[in-house]
């Protein structure tokens, strides 16, 4: 898990609860264990203080959670956000970003490679205590297909924002690699 003392508030004005950071860290680090432990093809890291802090190249405040990485070939393929907050203003806000800026790219990323999308998941805020709270529920089939029903979505509108053909086909094979783990799981 990140060092707390690493988040830093970002409106000064007013400091985030600390439940809220604390719940906000331990909903990342359930989608993180989310995905390393259910995709053979996919490898998950938090990201640096540079990205969760905001990338000044797409705009102020558009942040970043967790990458993820092709796991054959160790290049970032999506870039995630994680928020457990339910405040319908906030949410709207966190989609308004995303449909602004809905690729980024990582330092770590070479000029020849494309953009890549990113994506909002959200776990209900009272959910995540029970989540996080058992190691057991990274494997959980209800927490895999939150993820999923969330990466889905937002590759979906990523998908509609580019003309780029390549950004178009990495969206294409992530949303049909997440659909067909997500088959496995539904009753």
């Amino acid at each position: 898990m990140p060092n707390p003392e690493s988040y830093q508030p970002h409106n000064f004005e007013q400091t985030p609860k600390p439940e809220y950071q604390t719940k906000g860290m331990m909903a990342e680090e359930l989608i993180l264990n989310t995905i390393n432990n259910n995709f053979k093809e996919f490898k998950a890291r938090l990201s640096t203080l540079e990205e969760d802090s905001g990338r000044k190249d797409i705009g102020m405040r558009q942040t970043i959670d967790i990458v993820v990485y092709d796991h054959n070939t160790d290049r970032p393929v999506m870039a995630l956000q994680v928020t457990c907050n339910n405040s319908k203003e906030k949410m709207q806000k966190k989609m308004r970003e995303l449909m602004d800026h809905p690729f980024v790219r990582l330092p770590e990323m070479k000029s020849k490679d494309h953009a890549i999308p990113k994506g909002l998941i959200y776990i209900e805020e009272d959910k995540v205590d029970t989540y996080a709270g058992d190691p057991e529920f990274a494997n959980s089939p209800e927490v895999l297909l939150r993820f999923i029903d969330g990466a889905v979505n937002s590759l979906k509108a990523d998908l509609l924002l580019t003309k780029n053909p390549l950004e178009k086909k990495a969206i294409e094979d992530l949303i049909k690699s997440l659909t067909q783990e997500q088959q496995k799981h539904l009753h």
